[in-house]
């Protein structure tokens, strides 16, 4: 099942699982108006779980075209 989620560079995973690219851009402007230190880049980031073959698979892209903030 697919979500999105917002990424900070520095802290990992924070906020929740979204449903939308939109609301995770929401979570990542929360983090950075309400957590302090540095963060480098915040950005959401679209996580997909299957199974193949009775393995699950996880795999990840990084939404950086909605990133906010600065490269470490």
């Amino acid at each position: 099942m697919a979500h999105f989620y917002a990424y900070c560079e520095v802290h990992g995973k924070c906020g929740e699982n979204r449903e939308t690219a939109e609301k995770a851009a929401e979570d990542c402007n929360n983090h950075v108006a309400t957590v302090s230190g540095p963060h480098g880049l915040v950005f959401p980031r679209l996580s997909n779980r299957e199974i193949v073959n009775g393995i699950r698979r996880y795999s990840y892209k990084n939404l950086k075209e909605l990133a906010i903030g600065n490269e470490k």
